[in-house]
């Protein structure tokens, strides 16, 4: 390599080295003020995480507001679900389904339920974290148990023999608006440990 060559090269490196530099200087994380709180919160997790792990989780939830989306005679399921809030709730059924139908038919036609995250009594405190127990996949087709149905409303319950962890995370900071950034660590906390749970809904479904 002739000097010029090596002097290119060598400049192209310095400015190469310079932009990564630049691309992965950041400042102090969104969430950093808040690390106090965070301790508090991850102190309380575990507690309450030694009380699951003893007694799993058990949780009622509603009334909760769904809707009834048929889908006829098409292959894809009839969904029951909660639009809006947390948890959001998708029941699926392998037919079409309405309220006239018996608590045993409507059993044989429920495919799954999906969930995106069920909170925790005893951690609702601190309302400006999202905490949830989180389960191995977010659907369930194992533990469905249809317990009522009348019109404009159904009652189900789920039994989980694991979930693996529980998740929180600050959703005061704006970084989860950004697009291809990953959650600064000082913004959430997972702690992983197995326990069971049961989670019984009352739903008031529009359309049913």
């Amino acid at each position: 390599m002739t000097r010029v060559s090596r002097m290119i090269a060598g400049a192209i490196f310095t400015a190469a080295g310079t932009l990564a530099s630049a691309q992965t200087q950041v400042g102090p994380s969104p969430c950093d003020f808040e690390t106090e709180t965070k301790d508090d919160v991850i102190a309380m997790a575990k507690i309450r995480m030694d009380e699951l792990v003893k007694d799993g989780l058990i949780l009622s939830l509603g009334p909760l507001k769904a809707r009834y989306e048929r889908k006829g005679s098409t292959p894809l399921p009839n969904y029951i679900y909660v639009p809006e809030g947390k948890p959001r709730i998708t029941i699926g059924f392998a037919k079409v389904v309405d309220a006239s139908m018996s608590v045993e038919a409507l059993q044989d036609a429920v495919s799954f339920v999906a969930n995106n995250g069920y909170p925790v009594p005893g951690l609702d405190a601190y309302t400006e974290w999202d905490i949830h127990a989180q389960s191995p996949s977010s659907s369930t087709d194992h533990g469905i148990q249809i317990l009522s149905s009348s019109p404009g409303q159904m009652r189900l319950k789920v039994s989980y023999p694991r979930f693996f962890a529980l998740y929180g995370i600050d959703m005061r900071s704006d970084v989860f608006h950004w697009a291809d950034v990953s959650t600064p660590a000082s913004c959430f906390f997972q702690i992983r440990r197995d326990f069971a749970g049961e989670v019984e809904f009352l739903l008031e479904i529009e359309g049913w």
